[in-house]
């Protein structure tokens, strides 16, 4: 499926809208001053006043007194302790005293960086070129050279250094002895990013990242009542399967519920390890099949975990909802840290706690989910449709002038669910020999919770009649039910939810002789899923209208009048069941690369990794009795099904130096299935140092993505609320039903970038990428507005048997001659073309000694999709909620200004996501511009212990108006309002 003929014209068109920004960009480069370079800097008479500390702190502190960025690994000096320097010395000098009998040392890469190492005499391995402080510094050049910006300033340590040893680093299996110098895009947060950040989970990371959006982190009662709890990453809004989610460059397995209003797989976020183990998630932002095959189209999110940490860290923190309810969270985590004689242990905790935040705690969501389905019910008879004559007796009112019986649902659902996690990690790096080292690591995840819904749901199918010969029937005639069973004097149905994930990977890393190394490895991971819910049962309120009903099977349902009051609740618990369907996902991945370097050109050796992996997917679902029988009138049931399927991959990568200050990287991956699905992804990059102070990159690669086993071979049942405007019906709850398709093709991408790096001073760093994506065959599941609006247009144009008119299942007469819908059947199905691209900039600027100042913000130029069928449209700025695509607003922006002091610390951030347009009402929905707070106080003389304050949208802004369920939109901003944080940290 090699498309590189295909992508000509494509090249030339990014060629033109990249052209401007290019040459804006490198017109940069004439105008950098020239870095100093030699001991000048170095030998800057300072006064300084440094106590002894924590190793991390003193190089941070020593790094914003003396103005020069020191590249360490944070996770690497922990536990170490830095001397302290008083007095006035050149800055060579303090140095020297900063790292006496401290156990690191100063080291010179073989790229003439300066880095801070530990010492052998620690039970480290170094590389072969330590020598003196004082000796080795004349300038340190900075880490962020060629890579998108995280914020960092040179008080902090830089999460992406150079590594003691050359390891595999985000985007390439080519051994480095850095990441700085990266051909694609990347942005890496860091633990200190998102401790100032005030995450308490990767829910919360996600939300903030400008270019991620439509990913599932709210509940939705109707269209996501399966995937509460989770979180998933959604870059450029390409898919939530589109980003591949690494664990230490492994795969994780997919989880074994699906996003139910699309089929969208994913890897659960929350799932992954504890938060207090992440060492930094970097975020490669091209597409990067070529390196790690399918599912990396928009691409890679790999989260790395501390593995040198020596110590005991404890995190303790509690947040509320400021009295705006009753909501408030509890986070303890725990790392701990060993040193062993041939290798290093670290194991992790942590337990998360959490209320639910209901609708009906929110003045905003008051009156938002409005049914017309209620109970008093509403009946079709020869006239139309009438309200039951009860209508309005517990709580109910009239609909759209008497013809319905509607209630307002909006107080039985949740915005956040009840939830309880249990996560635990560990690993364990022992050297088994000279030339094998053993990497061990596992991971456990439990997550329990509840969801609430309305206390019975609508009847959408099979409606029950009430006879004309009914002693309680006031029309005289039979007469069509479309109601529930229960109304608003019910209590809510709950839908209780477990996942289970374990994951464990072994790796052996053989050095081979001149310098090639041979890394095999084998993980395992599995996600289980126990998703609960509760229905009216067809057969048996069926039985029950015919006096068959009840455990005793004499007992009558009523359909007329409010049904608590002429049914027993014996018997409306008869007719009402709970439902029960478990899932299970895994994977099973083995994978061999060797790596080294082949030949060289004149300006350096050219690195090389070749490789091959074999993963085994499986997915079961399994449905409870009521399900296997459809015997539901809302849940979709079905059979239960077990599927999998083998992959084989063969890879390669070379990375070639053709000047001295540019590096060109080729990649490509051959990927097959069986049964003749393959495909071979190529990808070409560039890298161009034109002055220590500018670094430009572009890439150009294919990718791809094969359907899930979900979309090819399983069956998907979800809600949707959609809007009837051939009978002027708004609101309607109703269910859509889609089964797999095995003929799906693959989905297939081409991508650009093309940015430049540019570091003015030690004090200031801008990142610009402008990026594309010419997306073509993607999975989505079919519009379900979209369909019921075909079919309608079907319907005023006279045709019939059409493919939308068939697919839209109506009953009853209706007020015209159009019928009630009662549910839609839906394909998934390959949309032809998705084309969007846009502009990254990221700014790092420390204004003084305490104060910093970053930027990071993401536009999309365009956004153009063609569903199967139709004219290509326009989706950027739209909610997109006629089509497949996600919301795409124009703009998502953060602003955070850092100030530190001594013992102090205070943060500020400034949110922006641009506001856009409903294109299912035409009405606009507003920007949302949020601040979030936070301050910390070291205590004691050792300054182990910090104490932090603060607060999530600190103004209490609320999300903007949109006509839909609970009146927001879930898939961009966030309901909850302000919140109040309290944490301590203290580490031994």
């Amino acid at each position: 499926m090699s498309r590189l003929s295909d992508s000509i014209k494509s090249v030339y068109h990014v060629a033109i809208n990249a052209g401007v920004v290019l040459a804006c960009l490198l017109a940069c480069v004439s105008l950098v001053p020239a870095v100093a370079v030699g001991s000048d800097l170095m030998q800057k008479t300072l006064d300084f006043d440094l106590k002894q500390q924590p190793a991390a702190k003193g190089l941070a502190e020593f790094a914003r007194v003396s103005d020069q960025i020191l590249l360490y690994q944070y996770d690497a000096v922990s536990g170490f302790t830095t001397a302290a320097v008083q007095g006035r010395f050149t800055v060579d000098e303090a140095l020297d005293k900063l790292l006496e009998d401290s156990g690191l040392v100063a080291s010179l890469s073989d790229k003439g960086n300066v880095i801070i190492r530990v010492d052998k005499t620690h039970g480290r391995s170094t590389m072969n070129n330590q020598i003196p402080a004082r000796r080795t510094i004349a300038t340190v050049l900075s880490a962020l050279l060629g890579i998108g910006a995280t914020g960092g300033v040179n008080a902090q340590p830089v999460d992406t250094t150079e590594q003691m040893e050359e390891v595999v680093v985000t985007g390439t299996h080519i051994r480095r002895t850095d990441q700085q110098f990266s051909i694609s895009p990347l942005q890496s947060i860091g633990a200190d990013d998102i401790a100032i950040q005030g995450a308490k989970d990767v829910t919360d990371i996600i939300r903030n990242l400008t270019i991620n959006t439509g990913s599932e982190l709210n509940v939705s009662g109707l269209n996501q009542p399966q995937t509460a709890g989770t979180a998933q990453i959604n870059l450029r809004g390409l898919g939530l399967g589109s980003t591949l989610v690494l664990i230490n460059g492994r795969r994780q397995t997919l989880s074994a519920v699906a996003k139910q209003d699309d089929g969208a797989s994913f890897v659960d976020t929350n799932s992954l390890v504890p938060m207090i183990m992440i060492d930094r998630i970097d975020i490669l932002k091209d597409g990067a099949s070529a390196t790690y095959g399918s599912d990396a189209v928009a691409g890679v999110a790999n989260f790395i975990t501390h593995k040198n940490y020596e110590g005991l860290k404890f995190d303790a923190e509690y947040q509320t909802d400021d009295g705006n309810g009753n909501y408030d969270e509890s986070h303890i985590q725990m790392m701990f840290g060993r040193a062993l004689d041939r290798g290093n242990l670290v194991i992790g905790a942590s337990f998360f706690d959490r209320s639910a935040m209901e609708a009906g705690d929110r003045s905003w969501a008051d009156g938002t989910a409005l049914s017309s389905l209620g109970n008093p019910g509403a009946f079709s008879i020869s006239t139309g449709f009438v309200a039951d004559p009860a209508c309005g007796a517990n709580g109910t009112f009239v609909r759209f002038g008497g013809l319905f019986c509607g209630m307002d649902i909006t107080p039985f659902f949740d915005l956040m669910p009840e939830e309880e996690r249990l996560n635990l990690a560990g690993n364990l790096t022992y050297r088994l020999s000279d030339s094998t080292e053993l990497y061990a690591e596992f991971g456990y995840a439990n997550n329990e919770g509840v969801t609430r819904a309305t206390p019975s749901y609508p009847i959408l199918r099979a409606f029950p009649v009430l006879a004309a010969t009914d002693p309680s029937n006031p029309f005289g005639e039979n007469a069509t039910f479309f109601g529930r069973v229960l109304g608003p004097e019910g209590s809510p149905t709950l839908m209780p939810y477990e996942y289970t994930t374990t994951r464990f990977s072994l790796e052996l890393e053989h050095d081979l002789s001149a310098g090639w190394v041979l890394d095999t490895a084998l993980s395992y991971s599995k996600n289980e899923a126990d998703v609960g819910n509760g229905d009216t049962v067809i057969s048996r309120l069926q039985a029950a209208l015919a006096g068959q009903g009840g455990r005793s099977g004499t007992e009558t349902f009523s359909l007329i009048g409010v049904s608590s009051a002429v049914n027993s609740v014996s018997l409306i618990d008869y007719v009402l069941q709970s439902s029960w369907q478990y899932g299970e996902s895994s994977l099973l991945s083995v994978e061999a690369i060797l790596s080294g370097e082949l030949g060289s050109t004149q300006y350096g050796a050219i690195g090389v990794a070749f490789g091959a992996q074999y993963r085994d997917e499986e997915l079961s679902v399994d449905l409870d009795d009521f399900l296997n029988a459809d015997d539901f009138y809302t849940l979709p049931g079905g059979d239960d099904f077990t599927t999998s399927r083998d992959v084989y991959s063969l890879f390669a990568e070379a990375s070639i130096p053709l000047t001295g200050n540019m590096e060109l990287q080729l990649a490509a991956r051959y990927e097959d299935y069986g049964s003749g699905l393959n495909s071979i992804d190529p990808k070409i990059g560039l890298l161009w140092m034109p002055s220590e102070a500018v670094s430009v990159r572009a890439s150009y690669s294919t990718a791809f993505r094969v359907a899930t086993l979900l979309q090819s071979s399983g069956r998907l049942g979800a809600n949707a609320v959609i809007n009837d405007s051939i009978n002027g019906l708004n609101g309607l709850f109703r269910t859509i039903n889609t089964s797999g398709n095995p003929d799906l093709e693959p989905e297939e991408a081409d991508v650009f970038n093309v940015g430049l790096s540019f570091r003015p001073s030690e004090a200031m760093s801008i990142d610009v990428d402008y990026w594309r994506f010419d997306y073509t065959d993607l999975i989505v599941k079919e519009s379900a507005q979209g369909l019921v609006n075909q079919a309608s247009a079907d319907f005023l144009a006279g045709l019939s048997n059409t493919e939308a008119l068939n697919k839209v299942v109506r009953a009853g007469s209706g007020p015209g001659t159009f019928g009630f819908i009662s549910q839609i059947n839906s394909d998934f199905v390959n949309a032809p073309s998705l084309e969007t691209d846009g502009i990254d900039l990221a700014l790092a600027w420390r204004l003084s000694d305490t104060l910093s100042l970053s930027a990071d913000i993401s536009k999309v130029l365009t956004y153009d999709i063609q569903p199967s069928g139709g004219a290509t449209i326009d989706a950027l700025g739209s909610r997109n909620a006629n089509n497949f695509a996600r919301p795409v607003p124009e703009l998502r922006g953060n602003i955070s200004l850092d100030w530190q002091l001594d013992r102090h610390r205070a943060t500020v951030f400034a949110r922006h996501i641009d506001s856009y347009t409903d294109d299912a009402t035409g009405n606009g929905i507003d920007a949302f511009d949020t601040v979030d707070a936070r301050y910390s106080y070291a205590l004691g003389a050792e300054q182990k212990t910090e104490l932090t304050l603060g607060a999530v949208n600190l103004l209490d802004e609320e999300p903007p108006s949109v006509t839909t369920f609970i009146g927001f939109d879930v898939q961009t901003h966030d309901p909850r309002g302000r919140l109040l944080y309290l944490k301590v940290s203290h580490e031994l």
